[in-house]
């Protein structure tokens, strides 16, 4: 348990905080490299996935529970039912 906390504390620091100082650093040292700023924007943006992918991976009630959604086959129902209605239907028209 220790280490999934120690795991979804890691992401965000890696995923946040790094492209937070290399922001600030680039600030700093007046340096501007818009190729590297992009990934880093990038990296930011997808923290959210990553942190759910992670959270999946290791607690196991969320991945037993993903793993029955992917990998359980529908059931299909077999019985097929029929209606017939036996009264005519009449469609009146007033105008």
């Amino acid at each position: 348990m220790l280490i999934a906390v120690f795991v979804q504390l890691t992401v965000p620091l890696a995923m946040l905080v790094l492209p937070s100082a290399y922001g600030w650093i680039s600030m700093f040292y007046r340096y501007y490299n818009q190729a590297i700023m992009n990934m880093m924007v990038v990296t930011a943006s997808l923290h959210g996935a990553f942190s759910t992918i992670i959270m999946v991976i290791v607690h196991r009630p969320y991945r037993e529970s993903i793993m029955t959604l992917v990998y359980s086959r529908p059931t299909r129902n077999e019985q097929t039912r029929c209606f017939l209605r036996k009264d005519p239907v009449y469609i009146i028209n007033i105008t």
